[in-house]
């Protein structure tokens, strides 16, 4: 059975590849550089990594960031131009990481909605239980 190469780990490094992306922005560089930051033997193709919406989006994201920071950069000094393009690149994480808070606000509210409502007897107060040092460190088992 083949290796599985996207799991939420893995999810971490594609995305971290496409906000450090500069220059122009394919499917066919795209593959091919998280093979090579990936260090897998096989290529990883465009259909693996469409099936993640996160990464479509993520992707989809950065090009359209991209084509926008390409045509509003207009010095001629390449120091300017590259403190643009690092505004630019630190604006757009700030959005990406205020979306992603969004998305984890809004599953927290479903949650505790659920919770009320599916989950009678439920004693609220267990959710402020803190966790042991084997869940801080991310080690499940």
């Amino acid at each position: 059975m083949p290796k599985k190469i996207v799991t939420d780990e893995s999810i971490v490094q594609l995305r971290a590849i496409l906000n450090n992306w500069h220059g122009p922005l394919t499917w066919e560089l795209y593959c091919a550089s998280v093979t090579r930051k990936l260090g897998l033997k096989t290529v990883v193709t465009k259909q693996t990594l469409m099936r993640y919406e996160s990464i479509k989006k993520a992707f989809s994201d950065r090009k359209e960031f991209l084509r926008d920071a390409k045509a509003t950069i207009e010095s001629g000094d390449a120091t300017i131009s590259a403190l643009q393009m690092q505004i630019k690149d630190l604006a757009e994480q700030v959005r990406r990481l205020k979306a992603e808070n969004d998305a984890y606000r809004e599953k927290f509210v479903r949650w505790l909605k659920n919770i009320y409502t599916y989950a009678a007897g439920f004693d609220m107060s267990k959710l402020e239980t803190p966790l042991t040092e084997k869940y801080k460190r991310g080690s499940k088992g």
